[in-house]
C-alpha cells in the first residue's frame, strides 16, 4: 500500500504536480488532483478507524500497558494487516475464560505493531491535509483569475454580491429558469457574451457561491413524478408542471 511505502517520494511528487498545474493555469487537472487527494484522505481515515478498533479490542484483552511503538519494518503492509485483522477478530469473539496463552501472545505481538502503524498513519494524514489545503488555495487563485477574465476584471465576491443585490439571497425560481435569469443578468451587467455569462455562472455554482436547494425529505423524494407527452393537443397539457416540492430555490452566498 503506497501510504506506507515511499511516502516522502509520493508526497513530493504530488506537491510538485499541483505547483506545475497552478503555473500552467490548468484548472481541470488541479481539480482532478484535488479529488484524488481527498479520496486518498478518506481511505486513510477509514484505515485509521479500522486500526483504532483493533487497538481498542486488543487492549481490552491484554490491557494498555506501556504504549510501545515497536520499530519493526513491515515489508508487505496489506498482507500483514489482513492477516492480523483475521487473527485478532477471531480472538475478539472468544470469551475471556476461553482465551489460550497462544491467543494472548498473538494479541501482545500485534498490539505494538498496530500502535506504531497508527502513529505513522496519523503523520501521513496530517501531511495529506496540508497538501489538500495548499491545492485548494492554488485552485481558488485560478478560480479568481478565471472570474476576472470572464467578468471583465471582477472578483468572485463582487459577482456574487451583484447577483444577491439583484435576486436576493434566496431566489425562488426553478433550476433552469433561475439559471437562465441569472445568466442573462451577468451578460447585461458585465457586457459579455452569452457563452461567457454561462461560463461565469457555472464557475459561481462550482465554487458554491450559488447553490440550488430543494426539499429532499423522504416523503417528497419517494413521490412519483408524473410525465405527459409533448403533444400540445393533449387535453392533459394544462397539468404538465413541476410539483411544488421540487421547485426549490437558488441560494446566493454573498
Amino acid at each position: 500500500m503506497r501510504i506506507f511505502k515511499e511516502f516522502a517520494e509520493w508526497f513530493s511528487k504530488h506537491d510538485q504536480k499541483i505547483i506545475d498545474y497552478h503555473l500552467q493555469k490548468d484548472r481541470e487537472n488541479l481539480k482532478r488532483t484535488l479529488r484524488e487527494l481527498q479520496e486518498e484522505l478518506q481511505e486513510m481515515k477509514a484505515l485509521r478507524e479500522k486500526i483504532d478498533y483493533l487497538i481498542k479490542e486488543s487492549e481490552r484483552i491484554v490491557g494498555k500497558g506501556e504504549a510501545s511503538l515497536k520499530k519493526e519494518e513491515i515489508k508487505d503492509y496489506t498482507t500483514w494487516l489482513s492477516e492480523a485483522e483475521e487473527k485478532l477478530t477471531r480472538i475478539f469473539k472468544l470469551e475471556s475464560n476461553t482465551l489460550s496463552a497462544a491467543d494472548r501472545e498473538v494479541v501482545q505481538k500485534e498490539l505494538p505493531r498496530l500502535r506504531a502503524e497508527k502513529v505513522r498513519l496519523n503523520n501521513r494524514i496530517r501531511k495529506l491535509m496540508e497538501i489538500i489545503a495548499k491545492t485548494k488555495f492554488l485552485l481558488q487563485d485560478l478560480n479568481e483569475d478565471l472570474c476576472r477574465q470572464l467578468s471583465n476584471g471582477h472578483t468572485l465576491a463582487e459577482v456574487g454580491e451583484a447577483l444577491a443585490q439583484k435576486f436576493s439571497h434566496e431566489f425562488r425560481e426553478d433550476y433552469f429558469s433561475g439559471r437562465d435569469d441569472m445568466c442573462a443578468f451577468l451578460k447585461e451587467r458585465y457586457q459579455i457574451s452569452h457563452k461567457s455569462a454561462c461560463a461565469l455562472f457555472d464557475l459561481l455554482e462550482e465554487v458554491g457561491l450559488v447553490h440550488f436547494k430543494m426539499d429532499l425529505s423522504k416523503e417528497n423524494a419517494t413521490q412519483p413524478i408524473l410525465y405527459y407527452g409533448t403533444d400540445w393537443d393533449d387535453p392533459m397539457i394544462d397539468y404538465v408542471t413541476i410539483p411544488p416540492q421540487f421547485m426549490g430555490y437558488w441560494e446566493i452566498k454573498a
